[in-house]
């Protein structure tokens, strides 16, 4: 039976009544889904369209309605106006031509389009436009007839289609009117102010055109058309004197070969300049410097044309951005600003919009040493950048920083960056250069250099005008995003750089067109004439690049690349050549591992990246290579090549795509070419004598021997669901691969390509150890993430749920436990709401928090993860009130690393006897037994005790083993009584990848039964009370390390490296808190029976026994003594870290840039 409201709704004349009550927006929309009825009642009823300016209304009573939905939408054309307006800077503040509605908004068939301005509607429009120019300004008037009204499309395509300044007027004209309309449409210069008796005249003779007519409407344009109107030398110094702020043109005609660029450049600035000028609000001038030589020579103008900046007569910048009025004004404004604005919190939203980019330090006010170090780099950087410093406590509590901190934001890119506890210049300037690059820069002369140092691939995008490259940018601005840390983007004018293009073999004059540059090989790969530069295609190209699919381009009759591009890039020949010549000596080098000895140098010429991967993979190829230049006398036919480089000149010469990276003529090219023939016949026996079908059959022999001990492993990969599912991964990265159903059949290498997904941890697979990851898309985008098993436990183990609030990860860096904790609260948030959790991840070392910065946006996980940088977590007060919604804490804190897999601080390499030598035994260097120091016999070799935190120890005896562990167990207790403080916490969770009791269920057991631990009401998380796949989880802890307590000893998951289960030797436990804690309102300190704190002889407050035993507790461990990696006596003070890559473990993203700086969130 129908219902009232059902009966009402059906009868088409009370549903169109009620129809009638909405607003128009809502009608135009919304209303018309809700179903047939609806939407053909509302396109069909003429009330219904009347009502929404759909549909004229012939008669009115009272003043004309002026549409209301298009004076909100539009709000230029409909405000009753005090100043003619851009029609460029209007438009780019309308919210519908917003980047993520401009299809919709520039759609033909768009509703806005069709709308009335107003009813009755508006069926006639005068315009009067003026055009300026040298020989002065040019009126005309004329009337446009609209028969079914003016439509808001109609309206906007005669502004929107010039670039023109316009303003609207709304009632019927009088004489004030057009005589403001006159003054308004003009931009007199200094020398017109005797003309305004002949504008009088002008004005009067238009009055009489249009008091004929009765307009509504009147639409008011003033375009700009060529010419320069200069004035004299005389005129000007004494006009820029009077003048606090004024912008001088200095232009001139040249007699060179420059003459037609200089022209052009002249031509394309000069609406823009005309624009500029109406807006500032300061004097706009120009001069001809060809007429006034002296005084440009004065101001050190050399080219043209040039804008400079004066103060009170003194020129204090010369404008060095793109020839866009928006950017001059930029230019201008900014420099009327102070070096660094002082930022309150009422205005902090809008500063931050005031420029293309703002840098705001939040610092605390008493910190003399930063506000100088700051006010130094902003001083520098002043002419490009907007800076402003915040030192009010409630807007730093409110932006969420802790600590120093310095913020990058490009409101333009919708992105911002953090640098946290910066304490130099050189880091701060660092910080600021990179992350103020936009996503898609334009190339100027004075940052294309600053570009090409990034050492990223160059991407080049040329369009001959603004609208064009504006709209490259815009198409492209997506994927520049998700490519900004590995290229850099950028359109160029042609104009700027006309000699660029064919450098990068493109043709001189065909636009739009592109080309990439690879800086660290010097090749460059122009991009398909004629080919779209859409995403796809762009991306499609990009991938048959990387994949050398594309051959380089290469310069008429030149072998090698040429020196520099445009005049202004650094030659990179002599990158490459020093590229074998640095690998040989970080071969040859004692100490640390490979990645620390390239990583760690600051003076290397050729990119460490290109190093390393050089050095790993002749060091994995080096047994075959040590026969195949044994067996061909290389080393006796040529002398001066030394055994280490003529390793890594064969490496390439028989192994690489790209062969040696050295010009055709250089010597150590042609020693090899020399060669050639024995080489690749000793390569073809040596592959026979393996048993190897071909070279790739040989690659995975060779891969699996220098595995090792790890081939016994699977690699293990967790897909990352903040960017992907393990469908849709199963479906691309891994559909060639087969599955099996146990980790035994994958380790089998004779098997091809194989996984397992993993029945414990959730989107988790065991794939084939030799298949190599790092050149798949999945990987290189943050979609995989190389990570062990028994490291998932933590973060699993965690299982952070929105009631449990913020997270806080301990000891972060390398991210992969951080960004596994994203994934997981990620994954609890509907789709439609904004994830409201945050992790706050910490690493006390820079370098380290490099590496988790870059983690942590390959991941995708910047919006959930906020990086305190640099700072120590033990320092951290947990009842600050930023920490006060922190209810659960992961730690992982450093600790021996004895159950890593494969971690030896170098991989074996097997050098070539020189043709002196009697023994044909091969050498070795950096195994796992060794003495530090000079080489000695394997016999007398000890045992290199070396931390997941890198730090190397010489342990020789079951005595200095004990003392290590002791340390290390003592600084992780710290570690974990500070977490059980935070006052909300309800969750922890305590791991380390050793297999010793020391650090495991002796700090558990140490923990619980602590004064923090008791009084808090902490107790271990039982089994089972664990997510389901760690309860199933098999392996627990040790009754014996447990005391004897066999429910703690089940509550710890453990794993064992040679178990078979494919793991590393890793430990857990968890902490959960039930009840509250027991208040105690006295505090901390004894107090007399009048409740006055009782102090001792020295005036100092009396702890209670139990704080005063925590306070003792935590003072001896935190600095217990250990001996370093040479002896020396350290703290435990610089162990807190997380585990970095290993072999299997996890993964490092970008290791192989460390030490750029990219900015965080």
């Amino acid at each position: 039976m129908a219902t009232r409201a059902s009966q009402v709704l059906d009868t088409p004349e009370l549903l169109e009544a009620i129809l009638l009550k909405l607003d128009i927006r809502t009608a135009v929309s919304s209303a018309q889904l809700v179903n047939r009825q609806w939407h053909d009642l509302i396109t069909k009823s003429p009330a219904i369209q009347q009502a929404i300016f759909l549909k004229p209304v012939e008669a009115a009573d009272g003043a004309p309605l002026r549409n209301p939905l298009l004076a909100e939408l539009f709000p230029p054309f409909f405000h009753s106006p005090n100043e003619m307006r851009s029609a460029i800077n209007a438009f780019e503040e309308l919210a519908m031509a917003r980047q993520e509605r401009l299809a919709a908004f520039r759609r033909e068939g768009a509703s806005w389009r069709r709308m009335l301005v107003q009813q009755p509607p508006v069926r006639e429009l005068g315009i009067w436009e003026t055009a300026s120019g040298m020989g002065g300004d040019g009126h005309t008037f004329r009337r446009e007839r609209y028969p079914e009204g003016l439509r808001m499309g109609e309206l906007y395509d005669l502004v929107a289609k010039r670039e023109h300044r316009f303003c609207v007027f709304w009632s019927p004209l009088s004489s004030e009117a057009l005589h403001g309309i006159v003054s308004w449409s003009r931009s007199l210069s200094p020398q017109q102010t005797e003309q305004l008796d002949r504008l009088a005249d002008d004005t009067e003779a238009v009055l009489r055109q249009v008091r004929t007519l009765s307009l509504y409407w009147f639409l008011a344009l003033r375009a700009v058309v060529s010419g320069w109107e200069h004035v004299g030398g005389d005129y000007l110094q004494s006009s820029i004197e009077k003048h606090a702020v004024s912008i001088v043109a200095c232009w001139g005609e040249r007699a060179d070969e420059f003459r037609d660029v200089a022209a052009r450049k002249s031509d394309q600035l000069e609406p823009e300049w005309s624009l500029a000028s109406s807006e500032a609000g300061v004097l706009f001038v120009s001069i001809d410097c060809a007429a006034s030589l002296v005084i440009c020579n004065s101001y050190g103008v050399s080219s043209s044309p040039v804008l400079k900046l004066f103060v009170k007569g003194e020129a204090v910048s010369t404008y060095k951005g793109p020839r866009r009025a928006a950017a001059i004004l930029a230019w201008i404004n900014r420099l009327q600003r102070p070096v660094v604005s002082d930022v309150v919190a009422e205005s902090l939203g809008d500063f931050k919009k005031a420029d293309e980019t703002v840098i705001i330090a939040y610092l605390d006010g008493g910190d003399e040493t930063l506000r100088a170090a700051f006010l130094e780099v902003a001083a520098k950087y002043r002419e490009e950048f907007t800076f402003g410093l915040v030192t009010d406590a409630g807007a730093i509590e409110a932006e969420k920083v802790t600590g120093p901190t310095v913020r990058c934001v490009k409101p333009l890119d919708e992105d911002s960056r953090d640098l946290h506890g910066f304490t130099d210049v050189e880091s701060l300037e660092k910080f600021v250069k990179e992350n103020s690059r936009p996503l898609i820069g334009e190339l100027l002369p004075h940052n294309h250099q600053r570009f090409l140092e990034r050492g990223w691939p160059m991407v080049y995008v040329f369009a001959a005008t603004e609208s064009e490259r504006s709209e490259i940018r815009t198409t492209l601005k997506e994927t520049a995003r998700g490519y900004y840390e590995s290229l850099t983007m950028v359109t160029v004018d042609p104009q700027e750089f006309p000699d660029l293009p064919a450098k990068l073999g493109l043709e001189a004059s065909v636009f739009p067109s592109g080309a990439v540059h690879q800086l660290s090989t010097d090749r460059i790969y122009p991009y398909p004439k004629g080919r779209g530069l859409t995403t796809n295609e762009l991306l499609s190209w990009g991938l048959d690049v990387w994949q050398e699919r594309v051959k380089p381009w290469t310069p008429p009759g030149i072998t090698t690349s040429y020196d520099n591009l445009g005049g202004r890039l650094k030659a990179t020949r002599q990158r490459t050549m020093s590229l074998y010549h640095e690998a040989a000596d970080i071969l040859s080098a004692s100490g640390g591992n490979l990645k620390t000895r390239i990583f760690g140098r600051k003076d290397l010429k050729a990119p460490p990246q290109q190093i390393y991967a050089l050095a790993l993979e002749t060091c994995k190829w080096s047994s075959v290579l040590k026969e195949v230049i044994e067996a061909s006398e290389l080393l006796r036919h040529e002398r001066k090549l030394s055994p280490l480089l003529a390793l890594l000149l064969v490496h390439d010469f028989l192994l690489s795509k790209r062969g040696i990276a050295l010009p055709a003529t250089h010597g150590l090219r042609t020693s090899m070419e020399r060669h050639k023939a024995r080489l690749n016949a000793e390569f073809t026996r040596a592959r026979i004598r393996r048993k190897a079908g071909s070279t790739e059959a040989l690659r995975q022999q060779v891969t699996t021997e220098y595995l090792g001990e790890a081939a016994r492993y699977p690699r293990w990969v967790r897909i990352n669901t903040l960017k992907t599912t393990l469908e849709d991964q199963l479906a691309s990265t891994f559909k060639d691969f087969t599955r099996v159903y146990s980790i035994g059949e994958v380790t089998d290498a004779s098997s091809g390509k194989l996984l397992h997904v993993d029945e414990h941890v959730p989107n988790l697979l065991a794939v084939s150890p030799s298949f190599e990851f790092t050149k798949t898309e999945a990987y290189n985008s943050g979609a995989i993430i190389l990570q062990d098993k028994a490291s998932c436990f933590p973060a699993y183990l965690l299982d952070p749920l929105p009631e449990d609030g913020d997270v806080i990860d301990s000891c972060a860096a390398p991210g992969n436990k951080t960004t596994h904790l994203a994934a997981l609260v990620h994954s609890r948030t509907a789709e439609s709401e904004q994830c409201a959790q945050r992790i706050y991840a910490f690493e006390k070392d820079k370098n380290r928090a490099l590496t988790l910065e870059k983690m942590v946006k390959l991941a995708g996980a910047k919006d959930i993860i906020r990086i305190s940088f640099a700072q120590d977590f033990l320092k951290v007060d947990p009842n600050a009130d930023f920490f006060k919604n922190v209810g659960a804490l992961l730690l992982d804190p450093s600790c021996s690393g004895s159950g890593i897999v494969g971690r030896d601080a170098m991989p074996t390499i097997h050098l070539p006897e020189p043709p002196s030598s009697d023994t044909k035994k091969s050498q070795s260097r950096n195994s796992r037994k060794r003495k530090r120091g000079d080489d000695a016999p394997a016999e007398n070799a000890q045992e290199v005790f070396v931390d997941d935190d890198e730090t190397e120890t010489v342990v020789a005896t079951e005595r200095e083993l004990k003392v290590r562990l002791e340390a290390l167990s003592s600084f992780q207790l710290t570690l974990l009584l500070h977490a059980l403080e935070f006052p909300a916490a309800r969750k922890v969770t305590y791991s380390t990848c050793s297999v010793h009791a020391e650090e495991n269920e002796q700090v558990v057991l140490r923990a619980l039964q602590s004064d923090v631990g008791r009084r808090r009401g902490w107790r271990i998380l039982k089994r089972d009370e664990q997510v389901r796949g760690l309860r199933e989880w098999p392996v627990r802890g040790a009754v014996d390390a447990s005391n004897g307590d066999r429910e703690i000893a089940d509550a710890c998951i453990r794993s064992y490296k040679d178990d078979g289960r494919g793991v590393m030797g890793f430990f857990v436990a968890g902490f959960v808190r039930d009840a509250p804690e027991t208040v105690d309102v006295d505090g901390p300190y004894l107090r007399d029976e009048n409740g006055r704190i009782i102090r001792d002889v020295s005036g100092m407050p009396t702890l209670k026994a139990a704080h005063a035993s925590d306070a003792s507790r935590a003072s001896a461990t935190s600095s217990v003594p250990v001996d370093g990696p040479d002896g020396d006596e350290e703290t435990t003070e610089n162990l807190e870290s997380e585990d970095v890559t290993t072999s299997i473990d996890e993964s490092n993203p970008d290791e192989k840039d460390e030490d750029e700086w990219n900015g965080f969130d």
